[in-house]
Formats: C-alpha cells, structure tokens, sequence
C-alpha cells in the first residue's frame, strides 16, 4: 500500500498535530513557540519511558536532553535532531537500537517537522 494514504494513522496524527500547532501559533503567536517545543519534548520522553528499555530515561537525562535541544537553538523535534542527539537520553548500546527502531511510532504523536 501507498504511504501517503487516508488509513495511514502515522500521516493522520502528524497531520493533526500540524493543524493543531499552526492553529495555536496564529492564535497566541510565535512567542508561544518555546511551549509548544517542551510539550513536544515531555511527549517524546513519555514515549521512549513506555518502551521495553534496560535502563528508562532519568529526570535528569530528560533536562541534560532539553538543554542540549535549547542549546542547539531547536524549534521543533524532527527526527534528524532526534536521533543525534538521542545519546544524551539513552545511554546503553541495546536501548539506542531499540528506540531508534520504534522512533518513528515515537515522534509519530509529537509535533515535528
């Protein structure tokens, strides 16, 4: 089947989080953007903590992650940054794999570009 097809729940969901972003940032403005980039950010954790991992992301991590993004001067997540800078999150070689392997079902929900 063809990627880009109604019944494709990845592109519907990325599609809704577009509409939905879009509709906020004309609504409240560009200053609301730092916001919407740290609810994209507690989402991918909360979905990488879900996954079967040796060792889940830490509190700890999470902000070491989200200050390397801030710094990095990040404005969404999208999967090139994701994956670059996973290594900040997950630290053991077998979690990296398994993450990057379930990263599209991960950033699936949160808004990207």
């Amino acid at each position: 089947q063809h990627p880009f097809r109604i019944g494709n729940d990845v592109l519907n969901a990325w599609l809704m989080s577009a509409v939905l972003w879009g509709a906020v940032v004309a609504w409240l403005g560009v200053g609301v953007l730092p916001y919407l980039l740290v609810q994209a950010v507690v989402g991918v954790v909360n979905k990488i903590r879900g996954l079967e991992l040796r060792k889940a992301p830490s509190v700890s991590e999470s902000l070491d992650w989200a200050r390397s993004l801030v710094i990095l001067n990040a404005d969404s997540l999208d999967r090139e940054l994701v994956e670059s800078t996973l290594t900040m999150l997950v630290k053991h070689e077998k979690d990296l794999e398994r993450v990057r392997g379930a990263l599209d079902k991960v950033l699936a929900e949160a808004p990207v570009k």
